[in-house]
């Protein structure tokens, strides 16, 4: 997704200025040696030996003072790039305890995972008159425009009210019904409805259970949901 791809673009420029690191490390070896070697060369008993000397040595010095400037910036460089990464996993929501979202949506799960009101039963009210299902099939593949008029146009059972998931009901999907293997999900991204800016939304990981958000424009499962 976005997220991962800017983590892993970045950590690939943190390797690429690693590798400038190797190279440089490399090249100073290989200008001491030829300087050893220069100054080997050199017939100590001309009258401009030292002046020959004095000239090779200030003229490595310059190169070894741009390769260290040159260390010094990938070092700093290869720095920013990982630490960035950091940061963008604080983006990145793990997966949570699925009590906590029921308690925060006062519901149940205890009648989760049965076939009633044209879906899966994905949570309920303490009496089971109230709660969510979640459609029994995805209804396709599509930027996140394309699923929310997917979920507008579903109908089954006699239902018409179905929609896309929020964030929160997408992690209880996946929760309390793919992790017990109900429901035929696959291991994809699912979008919400939840929208993380004009450009972007989240989607659920159905493999590590992880949100995150992705391009609008980019394609990802579909799972339609309607409350009761």
């Amino acid at each position: 997704m976005e997220t991962n791809n800017i983590k892993a673009s970045r950590i690939k420029a943190a390797g690429n200025n690693l590798l400038y690191i190797g190279f440089t490390l490399i090249a100073c070896v290989l200008i001491s040696l030829i300087q050893v070697a220069y100054i080997t060369g050199l017939d100590s008993g001309k009258s401009n030996y030292l002046d020959s000397v004095k000239d090779s040595n200030n003229f490595f010095m310059i190169l070894n003072i741009v390769f260290a400037i040159v260390i010094i910036f990938n070092m700093i460089s290869a720095g920013k790039n990982l630490s960035s990464c950091e940061e963008l996993e604080a983006d990145v929501i793990p997966n949570v305890d699925s009590e906590k979202l029921l308690l925060k949506l006062n519901m149940t799960k205890s009648s989760s995972g049965k076939l009633a009101n044209g879906g899966i039963i994905v949570y309920t009210d303490e009496k089971g008159e109230h709660g969510l299902v979640c459609s029994n099939n995805d209804l396709g593949n599509a930027n996140w425009n394309s699923a929310k008029q997917l979920c507008d146009n579903y109908n089954e059972a006699g239902f018409s009210d179905w929609r896309l998931p929020t964030k929160d009901e997408l992690q209880l999907i996946y929760l309390l019904l793919h992790r017990r293997k109900i429901g035929g999900f696959a291991d994809n991204y699912y979008w919400s409805s939840t929208e993380n800016n004009s450009g972007s939304a989240w989607v659920q990981l159905f493999d590590g259970g992880i949100q995150n958000y992705d391009a609008k424009g980019n394609e990802c499962n579909v799972r339609a949901v309607r409350a009761f």
